[in-house]
């Protein structure tokens, strides 16, 4: 969305430095898509993973989005395995 908004913003810039008056709707469009766009960006949350590796290979444990959590079961995981020795 940004990319598009971004594209329309350079087409409309174009459009206005060749001479055209009549580019309102196109200048419109560009900011609409930009907005969205930022909006869709801003309101992402990342996803945390905890992989378990082992010699039989890769594992994914836990996926959220609540890295606090994510970090516990880390600590947890890293504890156990200190504790076992």
């Amino acid at each position: 969305m940004i990319a598009a908004g971004g594209l329309c913003l350079v087409i409309t810039l174009v459009t206005l430095i060749a001479g055209e008056n009549n580019v309102w709707g196109l200048v419109l469009l560009s900011t609409l898509f930009l907005i969205v766009g930022i909006l869709i960006f801003r309101s992402q949350k990342p996803t945390y993973h905890v992989v378990l590796a082992s010699s039989s290979g890769e594992r994914q444990g836990l996926t959220s989005q609540d890295e606090p959590l994510v970090n516990r079961v880390i600590g947890a995981i890293t504890d156990a395995i200190i504790y076992r020795g």
